[in-house]
């Protein structure tokens, strides 16, 4: 019956009309999964986060194969917008027992899980704060209809648009958080990483912001998703490139060379550094 519910839900706009707003009210409660790629136990809201039991292994496959390929034994990993800490552990697995993994989020609804499916690895750092252009304090727009769309952005574009997909109104509370920036996080803890992944919702510029020295002096791999906001584009866009960066789409490998491109998942490389990266990514 499960199965026949989660089909339905991945192939039918009109099924998950139907079936969400049923199951926002039945459906509450926590479940613990088994990680696609890790087997690691995870925690979750069956009804918040169930993007991660219904679709499977399938969920961003060339994000997760890009990190295959990235990450290897004693790397630095940071995880900027982790979420309940789906990809930190994939990112975990890939840095081994003699790498660390430093996973950022804001979200005190999202923290309760993520400090329950990290808390028990020895190399993983969960910094609870946000990440932006300077260190201080920020109000975070956090939302309970995933858990993903949280935002230091008022009224956040993709979380309507997710909300009307779904005919569901959620709640959204406006909560004072911490924020530091990577740059701090760098000089603070020496941890030079050598991927950052960037998650958090139309903030992605800032997150860069905070981090100019880092990008300058070190050139970590950039997995970031970009949302669609033409200044937001642009502006991320000419700082990349302005930053020694070339910016490819993450599920074909194409070079991005207009910032109206830059839409969801890209890849962030420097020229001579990260050459072998493309060379062994599978594209298919």
């Amino acid at each position: 019956m499960l199965k026949a519910i989660v089909q339905s839900l991945r192939s039918s706009l009109l099924v998950r009309r139907i079936v969400l707003p049923i199951l926002s009210k039945v459906g509450r409660g926590d479940i613990t999964i088994k990680h696609h790629y890790t087997g690691d136990p995870v925690r979750l809201d069956r009804f918040k986060h169930r993007n991660y039991w219904c679709s499977g292994k399938d969920r961003e496959r060339t994000t997760m194969e890009l990190f295959r390929r990235i990450l290897r034994p004693g790397d630095v990993g940071y995880d900027v917008g982790a979420n309940i800490g789906y990809i930190s552990l994939y990112m975990m697995s890939l840095v081994g027992e003699q790498g660390r993994l430093y996973a950022f989020e804001p979200d005190p609804s999202n923290l309760i899980y993520l400090r329950e499916n990290l808390g028990k690895k020895a190399q993983a750092f969960i910094v609870e704060a946000g990440v932006a252009a300077e260190p201080g304090s920020l109000e975070l727009y956090a939302e309970d209809l995933t858990g993903q769309n949280s935002s230091f952005i008022k009224d956040f574009e993709m979380l309507k648009d997710n909300a009307a997909a779904a005919r569901m109104q959620p709640k959204i509370s406006a909560i004072a958080v911490d924020v530091i920036t990577l740059d701090g996080v760098l000089s603070e803890t020496q941890a030079i990483p050598r991927c950052i992944k960037i998650d958090v919702e139309g903030f992605e510029f800032e997150v860069l912001l905070g981090a100019v020295n880092l990008l300058r002096e070190h050139s970590p791999i950039l997995l970031i998703e970009v949302h669609n906001q033409k200044k937001n584009q642009v502006k991320i866009f000419e700082f990349l490139q302005e930053a020694g960066y070339q910016i490819h789409c993450v599920d074909t490998l194409a070079r991005l060379t207009d910032p109206e491109q830059l839409n969801l998942n890209v890849l962030c490389l420097k020229p001579g550094k990260h050459d072998t990266i493309l060379e062994t990514v599978d594209r298919h």
